[in-house]
């Protein structure tokens, strides 16, 4: 059966795994709608696929498009570039990151944050 994946912030590849555990995947779309539709076609089923979550690869999962592409998060966004994807300093943010506005840790996350940021990208 075929299913599609987010493999990059706006990047979602259709494929599928055999029997051993194999990903192979059959093509890269730009959006879920167009992905989901190329599932249907491929599985001959309805228009509306779901997303085979536990088959995510291990991406920066920070990279949630609606947050990434928000103006409030383009230093995050200069940060994934200047890090070229090392998942290492990613994970870190993304736990930073992951903190409740609201909750009094947010304070400490942000201080975290931005000492990180200092120590490892003073070009930014």
């Amino acid at each position: 059966m075929y299913v599609y994946i987010q493999t990059e912030p706006t990047l979602f590849t259709v494929g599928f795994h055999s029997p051993s555990g194999k990903w192979h995947p059959e093509s890269d779309h730009p959006t879920r709608k167009e992905a989901a539709q190329q599932v249907a076609k491929l599985n001959g089923t309805a228009p509306t696929p779901t997303i085979d979550k536990e088959l995510l690869p291990p991406v920066p999962l920070l990279l949630n498009t609606d947050l990434y592409d928000s103006d409030n998060f383009a230093w995050l966004k200069r940060i994934y570039l200047a890090t070229g994807g090392n998942q290492t300093a990613l994970d870190d943010l993304r736990r930073k990151m992951d903190v409740s506005r609201s909750h009094p840790e947010f304070i400490k996350a942000n201080r975290e944050l931005k000492a990180f940021i200092k120590t490892h990208f003073t070009n930014l």
